[in-house]
């Protein structure tokens, strides 16, 4: 009996597989990333959430390093800038730490508060 045959006998299998093939299309979906034509960079694509900002003053290396292009390594460099320095003012003042351009900073910007 081939994989047809077993599938028209038993609707429960088909049902099954139907199902997971909409699981695996969602999971797939849900780490999608598009670009954004206004700026040519790729953006992770949120969908009706809400999410609350980072704050640059008082977020720890493993909360920084869920922002786009910051690695683990540069959230410990910010996170011993702030030690060292003093609170941020603005999210400009993440341009004094080396590995951070202004490049590198509008990727993530809109994801971060100064407080």
């Amino acid at each position: 009996m081939d994989l047809e045959q077993i599938r028209n006998k038993n609707p429960i299998i088909k049902t099954f597989l139907a199902g997971l093939v909409v699981v695996i299309i969602a999971a797939v979906a849900q780490f999608c990333v598009y670009v954004s034509p206004e700026q040519g960079q790729p953006v992770q694509e949120i969908a009706d959430t809400a999410i609350e900002p980072i704050n640059i003053n008082t977020a720890t290396v493993e909360e920084l390093a869920i922002l786009p292009e910051i690695t683990p390594h540069l959230a410990g460099k910010i996170v011993a800038y702030r030690k060292r320095h003093g609170r941020f003012g603005r999210a400009d003042d993440l341009l004094r730490i080396n590995g951070i351009n202004e490049e590198i900073l509008r990727q993530f910007e809109v994801y971060i508060t100064v407080e």
